[in-house]
């Protein structure tokens, strides 16, 4: 798999056995060693080694990836060894089934498809080829009259990530469904890993109603939210009293260096 460019850390290496029966392949996956599925319906890693005996059996020579999955639906949550049949649907589909080790059904999958993709497409620009990246630069903040806003703050608590990302994007939901004509502002802190899901689901929520809501990462305990609305921004960052906000920017690109033959 190496060779055909698919690199695989460990926690992604979760294929155990594999077996052939005419155009089925069936196979056992688990959860590498020290892979906690609590909390997830199947893990990222576990679902992933799925679609391992594709690669392993396959005689394809070339790297492909999936790119289209149909009727996916979830039985029972939590499982960390999988049995897995896959069937040929069509010339470039599988059908997918997954049990648990009771036999109990875990996942089902009616149609998988895989598209090939140049290895030399996923390697590094080329030198002199201008590459965009987002930096956060202060912006002007001016005084701005009008309601208050609504402050929704954000901020995970204990207990496992999964949990705390359900908590608070039902509390996002929420305040986007019941929001009235004042400004609403989500209000997140720096190092939060579940505050990542409000921002996608709040920036979803603001391509489709601009100007009504704005995404603040602030410190704790904060309380300016005229400076954050003075900025006109729709996502901001407060850092010592100053405001950030996105921007596109052009990066330089340095030459790569050697590789020894």
């Amino acid at each position: 798999m190496a060779g055909l460019g698919y690199e695989y850390g460990p926690a992604f290496q979760g294929l155990r056995r594999l077996w052939r029966r005419g155009e089925e392949l069936f196979a056992e996956v688990a959860a590498p060693e020290g892979v906690d599925v609590t909390g997830f319906g199947v893990h990222p890693a576990l679902f992933d080694a799925v679609f391992h005996p594709l690669l392993v059996a396959g005689s394809a020579d070339e790297l492909r990836l999936p790119f289209e999955l149909r009727g996916l639906r979830l039985h029972e949550a939590g499982a960390a060894t999988l049995r897995v049949r896959l069937a040929r649907t069509g010339a470039d589909g599988c059908a997918i089934e997954a049990a648990g080790p009771s036999g109990r059904p875990v996942f089902s999958l009616d149609s998988l498809r895989a598209r090939p993709v140049p290895v030399e497409s996923l390697a590094p620009a080329a030198s002199g080829t201008p590459l965009y990246g987002v930096e956060w630069v202060e912006v002007a903040v001016s005084g701005r009259g009008g309601e208050e806003p609504v402050v929704v703050w954000c901020v995970g608590g204990p207990g496992d990530v999964p949990s705390v990302v359900r908590e608070l994007t039902s509390r996002v939901l929420g305040a986007v469904a019941g929001a009235g004509s004042a400004p609403v502002v989500f209000a997140t802190v720096a190092g939060d890993v579940a505050a990542g899901a409000v921002w996608g689901l709040v920036r979803s929520a603001q391509s489709e109603q601009p100007g009504r809501f704005v995404l603040a990462e602030v410190p704790e305990g904060f309380s300016g939210w005229d400076v954050v609305l003075g900025s006109g921004e729709a996502q901001v960052r407060v850092v010592d009293g100053r405001v950030y906000a996105p921007r596109l920017v052009r990066r330089p690109v340095s030459a790569p260096s050697a590789v020894p033959s």
